[in-house]
Formats: structure tokens, sequence, C-alpha cells
């Protein structure tokens, strides 16, 4: 797989995906890395467990809102609000931050360049996405956004940031900043991301995987590699 050559689009807003297109890995995988083997967090066995499940699901295929949500609950459980978002904040600056693509950094300054407004649209839940925002300086952040009371996780705000959802929060994103997201673009690297592509007017597939990478050839939709 080549970096292909491409435009940069005249688009009133970029969406941008996060996990594999502005990192060079998941950061569900890199948040249980950090907090089982660095920090030996014991905590975090529910969270594995889960998370490996759902990686089985998401292969076939079958990787739910509600299954998703089952994840983050596990990862939360016994932590307030306040210890989770120090621990989100220490996993950035020890292990997140170091793998951010390098390359991921010019071309998001490009599109803010060009086009002034870029967006992170991610499954990620929002206490772990929100250091990757501020650290691309970024317009906006649409992500799977928890629910607090009194410094307690109870909930999730609908729709989930995954599939069709993307496509309703992206909308209503586009619709407030009043454009169509119809004159939008999407930067991403899964298959998993096909129904915002497509409903977007400038779709560019980022480190894709296989599946987004036939469908892009197919489509002739441009596609850019990063060098990790």
């Amino acid at each position: 797989m080549k970096k292909n050559d491409f435009q940069i689009p005249s688009a009133p807003i970029v969406f941008i995906d996060l996990d594999e297109t502005l990192v060079d890995r998941d950061t569900n995988s890199l948040w249980l890395e950090w907090r089982i083997k660095q920090r030996r967090d014991m905590k975090g066995i529910p969270e594995l467990l889960i998370g490996l499940l759902n990686s089985s699901y998401y292969k076939k295929g079958r990787l739910t809102a509600g299954k998703m949500n089952r994840y983050f609950r596990a990862r939360t459980l016994g932590l307030s609000s306040d210890r989770y978002s120090e621990m989100a904040e220490s996993f950035f600056t020890e292990k997140g931050v170091h793998h951010v693509y390098s390359d991921a950094v010019g071309l998001v300054e490009n599109l803010k360049n060009k086009c002034g407004h870029v967006v992170m649209i991610t499954g990620q839940d929002d206490y772990l996405a929100r250091p990757f925002f501020r650290h691309f300086n970024l317009g906006g952040l649409i992500s799977n956004r928890r629910i607090v009371e009194n410094r307690r996780f109870i909930g999730f705000e609908t729709p989930n940031c995954y599939a069709d959802g993307k496509i309703s929060l992206a909308g209503k994103y586009a619709g407030e900043k009043g454009c169509r997201l119809s004159e939008c673009a999407f930067f991403t690297d899964s298959i998993s991301d096909l129904p915002l592509l497509e409903n977007v007017k400038y779709p560019y597939a980022v480190n894709p995987d296989r599946e987004l990478y036939a469908k892009a050839v197919e489509s002739d939709w441009p596609v850019i590699c990063f060098e990790k």
C-alpha cells in the first residue's frame, strides 16, 4: 500500500478519526497495556476480558453499541470521574502521545490552514479522547460521552458514536455550524466507518484496513498511508 497523491479538500468541516488514523494503534489497546502492565492495576482485568471479546465481535462484524458501552462501564468500575480523568491524562502523557503519527500532525495542520474547522470523531469515550483532541488543537470533539452525577458514571449519551450513530452526530454537528454533512470531508482507517464515508462529499482512507482499502480503490477515494 502506497501513500497516494491527494489534495486538501475545500470543505466547511473536516471530520477525522482517532484510532489508527491519528495514532498508530487503537487507543483501547494502548490504554489496557498502560493500565495493566505499567500500573499493575488489577481493576483493569474485567475491562481486558470484555475488550478481548469485543475485538472478536469487531472482526466478525458483530460489535454493537451495547457491547461497546459494556466495555466502557467495565473500564471505570470503582473509579470516580475525577480519578478516571487523572488516569486518562497520565496515560496520554506516559504512553498515548508517543503513538501519535508525526505525519498526522502535519496533515491536521494543513487541514486547519485550508478548511479552518477540523473535528475529531471517535468511538473512544470523551475522557480518553480529550487529551488527544487538545494535543491536535482541533475545533471540535465528537465521542462517546459519559453521563456523570456526583462524580459517578451513570450512563452514556445517545446515540453511540459508532457506525450509523456517527452519521447522526456528525450531521447534527454540521447543521449546528450552518452546513450539510454532504459538503464535509471525513478521514478514517476502518471499514466500520463506511456509513459516514458514504455520506460526505470528500471521503479519505487513512492507513486503511484491508476492506476499506479495497473499497477506496473501487470507489477511487484517496488513500493516505503514514510511516510509523
